[in-house]
């Protein structure tokens, strides 16, 4: 349990502490309106939506609600990063149903999603 709180802790001050600057507000801007373009309304990067692995992203974060279930996307700048990300989501307390990297995004859905959620969602994430 301390392990699991320190590697928790360790990620979360790398996350933190890298990225930023340029380009990352402009990848958000992207992610963020193509996914309007299928979930309208229900696209958020407000800080108080995001989960607490976005929230602490310097790169940025979309969450979007489908019908079935809430998708956290993190934006990272480097594959490293978002290795750590993807550590974090799997280390938490209540793991995502499913968790995956795309490059430097990483993606948590709260339930196992629909093969036309997964399409939209990743195809978002990869224009970015």
């Amino acid at each position: 349990m301390i392990l699991r709180m320190l590697l928790v802790v360790a990620a979360a001050a790398l996350l933190a502490g890298c990225g930023g600057g340029d380009g990352g507000e402009k990848r958000v801007d992207k992610v963020s309106s193509c996914l309007k373009k299928a979930y309208g309304d229900f696209v958020s990067t407000d800080r108080t939506d995001l989960d607490p692995i976005g929230a602490q992203s310097k790169d940025g974060a979309v969450t979007v609600s489908t019908a079935s279930q809430q998708a956290n996307i993190s934006l990272h700048k480097t594959v490293a990063v978002a290795e750590e990300a993807l550590k974090l989501y799997r280390a938490g307390r209540t793991p995502p149903k499913k968790v995956e990297r795309h490059g430097t995004a990483v993606v948590a859905y709260t339930a196992n999603p629909t093969a036309q959620e997964e399409r939209t969602i990743g195809a978002c994430v990869q224009e970015s």
